[in-house]
């Protein structure tokens, strides 16, 4: 045996354990419970649109239904993390799972659709906030109608 196809042998073992290791498991666990999550929050942004309230209903609009929840940010980080072994996770089964080609092609375009989510949660996790807007509790002071020779106030 050569030296390269020990190598190659040896890197597959590893590939192959790495795989099959608990961490990454319990890790695709959470993968899965973050598509269910976004799922859901896709099924009740289209019951509120069948309900005439307006919006989105698909991935993007739900990634950013989570980051503006209370503690969205640590949530889409999980969601993140987890889909991201979920990907490793379907790329395994393209290379060493069933042999059937439907069966492979389908772990890829699986694994595909979760790096783009990854990808998405990620970018917008990194992106600066903007400023919050003005709220009831906190709006601007009162601006002075130019129009008018008398100055009185109005609120936007």
């Amino acid at each position: 045996m050569t030296t390269a196809n020990q190598a190659g042998r040896r890197l597959e073992g590893a590939a192959r354990r790495m795989a099959d290791h608990p961490v990454l498991e319990k890790l695709a666990k959470v993968g899965f419970a973050s598509r269910g999550v976004l799922y859901a929050i896709i099924g009740l942004a289209a019951l509120q649109i069948a309900f005439g309230r307006g919006g989105e209903a698909d991935k993007s609009s739900a990634i950013h239904i989570v980051r503006d929840a209370p503690l969205g940010d640590a949530l889409l980080w999980i969601m993140a993390v987890g889909l991201a072994a979920l990907t490793i996770w379907h790329v395994s089964e393209a290379i060493w799972g069933r042999p059937e080609v439907h069966y492979r092609v389908e772990s890829i375009a699986k694994a595909a659709v979760y790096v783009a989510l990854v990808y998405s949660m990620v970018a917008l996790l990194t992106r600066t906030r903007p400023p919050p807007r003005p709220t009831a509790s906190r709006r601007m002071p009162p601006r002075r109608c130019s129009i008018c020779p008398v100055a009185r106030s109005w609120s936007p």
